[in-house]
């Protein structure tokens, strides 16, 4: 099973740079001001899981992930195509003139 490391920032409990998952077993090389949490086998719940996928929604505190009351959700906003934009002036021009 696949285990699970998070890099954070030992002032703000930040996740720090881009998590791992892997067969490693420990961490060694942590930077100045960063602090290490690991989740092995059967550690791993689907806090961990979803923290993985995005570490800017949580943050380490007292050695646990919680979500980081300062996140919120991305908006993804889908424009519409020159060609739907087109279409859409088109439509329009013809209800006005009554076509």
């Amino acid at each position: 099973m696949d285990s699970y490391w998070f890099l954070y920032n030992i002032n703000d409990g930040s996740i720090y740079g881009a998590p791992y998952k892997g067969g490693a077993t420990e961490w060694e090389n942590i930077p100045e001001g960063c602090g290490v949490i690991g989740f092995i086998e059967d550690t791993v719940t689907d806090v961990v899981k979803e923290a993985f996928e995005k570490p800017l929604k949580y943050k380490v505190v007292d050695s646990e992930l919680i979500v980081d009351s300062n996140y919120e959700e991305p908006i993804i906003v889908v424009e519409p195509t020159l060609e739907e934009k087109n279409r859409a002036d088109i439509d329009y021009i013809l209800v006005m003139q009554g076509l």
